[in-house]
């Protein structure tokens, strides 16, 4: 089944296609025009106007979510793209795909067991400059068993 491809300014199902668009970084581009309003765009795919290909893009947040720092990954980039990025902007494609994310996974049902494994730890800490010594924290975590979904 062949999905349809709705204008993005009127929210007209009457489109088709209206030739490519190259880029640098991306490759060709698919445009469409919309039969009602004349409107020219082209698909969101979640890396609309990025400047970078979304296969540099995924890296990136791949190495960030596995706890590699910006400074590192911007490293690695060096050897497999010419065009590197900062490692400025690789934190702010963290973000910008976090809160992308968040808001599908706050909708999902999550399928999880009877049991869980719950873990605290306590933590210690230098109290603000008001205040001196050492303030007790705790951290608590839990797990389900088969899943292994942490909350």
């Amino acid at each position: 089944m062949k999905s349809k491809i709705i204008c993005e300014k009127c929210k007209s199902q009457e489109t088709r296609k209206d030739g490519k668009r190259e880029t640098d970084n991306r490759g060709l581009i698919q445009r469409y025009r919309c039969n009602k309003c004349h409107h020219r765009f082209v698909l969101n795919d979640g890396f609309k106007r990025m400047r970078n290909a979304p296969n540099k893009i995924t890296l990136c947040l791949d190495l960030f979510f596995k706890g590699v720092s910006t400074r590192k990954i911007q490293d690695h980039l060096n050897a497999f793209y010419p065009h590197n990025s900062s490692h400025k902007t690789i934190y702010k494609w963290g973000v910008k795909y976090s809160n992308a994310i968040s808001d599908y996974t706050d909708n999902l049902k999550l399928n999880v067991c009877r049991e869980i494994q719950v873990d605290e730890m306590e933590y210690h800490r230098r109290k603000t400059r008001n205040r001196k010594g050492i303030e007790k924290n705790w951290f608590v975590d839990t797990i389900d068993c088969r899943t292994r979904y942490i909350s």
